[in-house]
């Protein structure tokens, strides 16, 4: 153990994690001896039997572990309780949420000791971490060299296999950075939270397992262990009760990406409730205009003031969340307005997917309609090419209207709250009253 100062001048404490006791040093508990492991093996590296891999029957009425015991393994691993952000270790984890601002006692003491550069860093280069994913910085003030901050799932019952997989994904790029940077050493914390719903018992299993196995298909220099499950004894059951958790399978995946943009859309929402969007407000080109015919709110989304190349387009996605969230719980319908509209106000396809894409099936479920005015055959086009490839849920909503009037028919004029110049551009093309709507019966 060392002293260093920490940002306030006070003397801090480092612990070298080299001279932390390994799992093979440590004496296993009460309740496992007997279990087939021994003293020396402190629990044969994630359940231990002993001999070096040769299953010695345990005493009659106790189970068998499946896992022989592996002294190389045990050589590398330290069980450690304390604060990370002493360890001398050539990595630490910080298990945070996706912008990397968590507040929590680990989180803090690790910015609070690395000091102010580390926060500069994040907000610099880094700004966010999706879910499953991870991000490696400097370690600055703190004994680590660097920092992999990594962001656990929130756990449902209903998306259980997608957070156990998400989880397992956390630890395993950590690993991999890790092996990436030709790291020897990496302090793992606890990455699943119990305020994120995350069962302990479960995220501890996941923990393990994941460690031990990477490291042996990694065959790297990282102290984490060599494989303890390819000599594992007994039958797949044992296994399953045991913690392994099968190889991912498709539909692991699609619940995967669906939890993980679920948990992107609300941090979307909460951020367009609580910044400043004037900026994208105050252009005036997305608007609620009255209801139609239905009683279905209409949204107007004027083409010719949405300059898609001088827009901040992070914010124009903000507004429109902020906007359509409290209306797409119900029926709605869009009126897009192509009046005069030139090639700054086209957006790219590829940020069309995008916001597509983020927004949850509710907005598309509850479009009921989206009318495109004053198309041009370039629109045409590249509105059939995005909804039959990209948006093939909406493709039958659109319709394509030659003129303001053909609205009248499901929007009552008084409902339908539209600047002038596109009055106006109707009526040089289309001239006056060019549609009579059907009376309702």
């Amino acid at each position: 153990m060392r002293l260093v100062m920490d940002p306030l001048g006070r003397a801090a404490e480092v612990v070298e994690a080299a001279a932390l006791p390994r799992w093979s040093h440590t004496t296993p508990p009460r309740s496992l001896v007997g279990l087939g492991g021994d003293a020396s093996g402190g629990g044969g590296g994630g359940g231990g039997e002993g001999g070096g891999g040769r299953a010695a029957p345990g005493p009659e009425g106790r189970p068998r572990s499946a896992f022989p015991c592996d002294p190389a393994l045990n050589e590398k691993i330290a069980l450690w309780v304390g604060d990370i952000s002493t360890l001398n270790a050539e990595a630490i984890v910080n298990s945070t949420n996706e912008n990397l601002s968590e507040r929590f006692p680990p989180t803090d003491r690790i910015f609070a000791r690395a000091g102010p550069r580390l926060k500069e860093e994040i907000e610099r280069d880094i700004k966010e971490c999706r879910t499953g994913d991870v991000q490696v910085t400097q370690g600055y003030n703190l004994a680590a060299r660097y920092v992999i901050h990594t962001v656990g799932p929130k756990y449902n019952i209903k998306y259980q296999t997608a957070a156990e997989s998400t989880l397992h994904f956390c630890y395993r790029n950590v690993l991999q950075r890790a092996c990436e940077l030709n790291l020897s050493s990496v302090a793992l914390c606890v990455i699943n939270s119990v305020r994120r719903n995350f069962p302990p018992d479960e995220g501890a299993h996941i923990a393990i397992n994941e460690s031990v196995d990477l490291s042996s298909q990694l065959e790297s220099s990282v102290t984490i262990g060599e494989h303890a499950f390819s000599q594992m004894q007994g039958d797949l059951d044992q296994q399953r009760l045991l913690g392994e958790r099968p190889h991912f399978d498709p539909l692991d995946e699609i619940m995967l990406k669906e939890m993980q943009n679920k948990e992107r859309y609300e941090r979307l929402l909460r951020r367009a409730k609580t910044e400043d969007l004037s900026e994208v407000s105050g252009i005036g080109c997305l608007y609620q205009s009255g209801v139609d015919r239905f009683g279905r709110p209409v949204i107007v989304f004027v083409g010719k003031w949405f300059r898609f190349r001088e827009i901040n387009l992070d914010k124009a996605l903000l507004y429109l969340i902020y906007l359509l969230d409290p209306l797409v719980k119900g029926d709605y319908v869009i009126a897009y307005f192509h009046t005069l509209t030139s090639n700054p106000n086209h957006p790219s396809l590829t940020w069309l997917r995008e916001v597509y894409n983020i927004l949850p099936y509710k907005y598309k479920k509850n479009l009921k309609a989206f009318y495109i005015v004053h198309p041009t055959f370039w629109t045409k086009m590249m509105t059939w090419w995005f909804t039959t490839f990209m948006a093939p849920a909406i493709k039958q909503k659109v319709h394509n209207l030659p003129g303001v009037e053909y609205l009248y028919s499901v929007i009552s004029p008084d409902q339908l709250e539209i600047p002038a110049y596109i009055t106006e551009y109707d009526m040089s093309i289309n001239g006056l009253r060019y549609f009579q709507p059907e009376t309702p019966t």
